[in-house]
């Protein structure tokens, strides 16, 4: 558990195959950190190291991730946003190599302050609560699926966001 105040950083590889609670702090340095199990942030989380998400972030209660430069999430598992919060910072990129999605909150979860987004083919941006709101240029073109529930919006802040000839635009 990191609460906030604290801090883990360094070179080295950190490996979480269970569960871990991101209750706030920063985790920095160069060294990946590899999250397996089930991974809860719910306070304001600083990240400027690399995360490989093969397990399940949730985002709830207070719970919002601040990128840095050095910061970036590979989510090949499930990244869930279950409150009206998202991704902030100035800097970091985020792939999606899952599932990302809102579950929860029937306000707006920002995602914006990283350098980039990207949903490559046959991943899923899925939205089925409230709003996913891109920021200026962070989500320029999808190859993946874009899931959107009736009543639910996904926005891009008035850029273009290009549906490649892979990608998949529908409802559920």
């Amino acid at each position: 558990k990191i609460s906030a105040g604290g801090t883990v950083t360094g070179s080295n590889q950190i490996s979480v195959p269970t569960s871990f609670d991101w209750a706030g702090g920063t985790l920095s340095g160069t060294g990946a950190t590899i999250l397996g199990g089930t991974t809860s942030v719910i306070g304001n989380g600083a990240l400027s190291r690399p995360v490989t998400n093969n397990g399940t972030i949730t985002l709830s209660g207070a719970g919002v991730i601040t990128m840095a430069a050095g910061g970036s999430i590979d989510n090949t598992g499930f990244f869930d946003i279950q409150n009206d919060n998202g991704i902030a910072g100035a800097g970091g990129v985020f792939s999606n190599n899952g599932t990302f999605r809102k579950t929860a909150g029937t306000g707006t979860s920002l995602i914006d302050g990283v350098t980039g987004f990207t949903n490559p083919s046959g991943k899923t941006v899925q939205v089925s609560s409230g709003t996913v709101h891109f920021g200026v240029g962070v989500f320029p073109s999808n190859s993946g699926i874009l899931d959107i529930a009736p009543g639910s919006t996904l926005g891009t802040s008035g850029s273009t966001l290009a549906n490649t000839g892979t990608g998949v635009v529908q409802g559920f």
